[in-house]
């Protein structure tokens, strides 16, 4: 299942892409919460309603909203660099002994195409 933030009219909220489309999951399972943290802390409850909202047919066509990043303010954002193989050979760079780590700030986070 992928679930989205999304914009339609001005308002973000969150949604599951579905094929083509997006299911609102404010229509579909009002009872959800609409921030997706509070969504991922809530567990399998929340997972199974957005399961069953996804048998509905998808309310706005992807092309028709703006996908939005998948948090609204993340926290710090931990990295380890060339941690795979085809990374490592396009770099150019030998498989390093430790993992290496590496920080991006906050706002780096944007949603898809941004």
């Amino acid at each position: 299942m992928k679930l989205a933030r999304f914009n339609e009219g001005g308002r973000v909220r969150l949604g599951v892409v579905v094929d083509r489309g997006i299911v609102d999951l404010s229509r579909a399972a009002p009872e959800l919460p609409t921030d997706m943290l509070e969504f991922l802390e809530a567990g399998e409850p929340a997972w199974e309603k957005a399961r069953v909202a996804t048998r509905r047919p998808p309310d706005y066509p992807l092309d028709a909203v703006h996908l939005e990043a998948p948090l609204r303010n993340p926290g710090k954002v931990l990295a380890i660099g060339l941690n795979y193989g085809d990374h490592i050979k396009e770099s150019g760079m030998n498989a390093p002994k430790h993992q290496v780590w590496f920080n991006k700030q906050h706002n780096c986070i944007t949603g898809p195409n941004a």
